[in-house]
Order: structure tokens, then sequence, then C-alpha cells
């Protein structure tokens, strides 16, 4: 016998025989070379693609191209329905690019859409954008547009100054927005100045 060639299956064990030549039930003479398929002990690596954007169907598509498999699939609420948010690798995030063992199972986090509840804006001005992108996150919502407002050299430690929508309208009313929209912030390197109620001096009698 004579190992010929070695594939890799993730479904079966290592060394196992995948396929002969001369086949099972061939007649063959004596000393006559059986070539043999082994799976591989080691499974090869294969870059990971970029799945971010992708329908989850283009996704799934695209991990089989390269012989690894569709994990746990986690929704999010996001505007774009069924599109690819994040992509997994034992819980983490994997960037494109990236080795990884063929066979691995790729988690996906997916966008459920806007949701149909709706909630008041969170008030952002005044956060640094660390601070705001951590509150966005924590309401499901999306970070869209980032404006400059002058020269930032950290944008981390910048300050929003303005965000769409407004926390509140022109009657001072709490906006309303749902689960995986989006809002867009304007940036500054300083906060913004509040705004002082005027403080009315008693009258002397």
């Amino acid at each position: 016998m004579d190992v010929r060639d070695s594939i890799y299956i993730d479904t079966l064990k290592p060394l196992i025989v995948w396929e002969q030549t001369p086949e099972r039930g061939d007649v063959v003479k004596v000393g006559r070379t059986i070539y043999l398929t082994v799976n591989k002990v080691i499974p090869p690596m294969v870059a990971m693609p970029e799945l971010e954007g992708l329908t989850y169907r283009s996704a799934e598509m695209n991990l089989k191209s390269r012989r690894l498999n569709v994990g746990d699939t986690i929704y999010r609420p996001d505007f774009a329905a069924n599109t690819v948010l994040e992509q997994l690798l034992n819980g983490k995030p994997v960037k494109a690019g990236t080795m990884v063992a063929e066979g691995s199972n790729i988690s996906l986090v997916l966008s459920s859409g806007t949701g149909n509840v709706e909630n008041p804006v969170p008030e952002l001005i005044g956060l640094t954008f660390a601070e705001a992108k951590a509150v966005l996150s924590g309401s499901n919502l999306v970070l869209g547009t980032m404006f400059m407002d002058g020269p930032v050299s950290d944008t981390a430690n910048a300050y929003v100054i303005k965000q769409t929508p407004a926390p509140r309208n022109d009657f001072n009313d709490r906006n309303l927005i749902r689960a995986g929209e989006v809002i867009d912030l304007v940036l500054s390197a300083t906060p913004p100045v509040r705004e002082e109620a005027s403080v009315t001096e008693p009258e002397n009698h």
C-alpha cells in the first residue's frame, strides 16, 4: 500500500482512509500497489474572508468555499436586515485575512432589522466619543456619520457637541427612536458650552 494523497474533512477521524485505488472489489494482480487517500491529522489553514456587510446566504457560501462552517447565528437590531454585522471565532471577533483552521465554526452576528418599540433618544452631547459609542451599543443603536468641528487629534476622547436626531424637539419633548436606527454625531476637541439658566436677582424693597 502507498499513501498517495491526503485531504481534510472535519467530520472524519484523523488518518481514516477516504479513498483507495483500485477500488474495493476490483480484480488485481498479486503484488499490485494499493494507493490510499487519508484524512489529515492537522487541518490546513485558510484565510478568514471578509463577511461583514454580506447577506447571510452570501456569507454562508463564502465560508463553505473555504471549507469553513457556519457556527451560531446571533441577531442584533440594526437597520439592514439579515446582513452580517460581526464574524466571531470562539466567541471573539476575527478579522479578515486571519489564518484559521479548515473546519472551524464561524459564528455570525446578524441584523434583525429595526425594532418595533420606540425608546427615548439618548443624551450624548457632552460625552466623549468613546462614552457615546458605549451608550449607543447598550441602546442597540447604530453610529452613523461622524463630523469633525475643527481639528481633532484624539477621536476617542473628542466630545460630542451635536447629535442627530436630537434628544428633544422644539417643544422640549423627548424624541423617540427604534433599536437599530442611526444617530449621527458632531465631534470637537473641546467640550460643548452648557447654556446656564439666567438667575433673577431678588428685588430690594
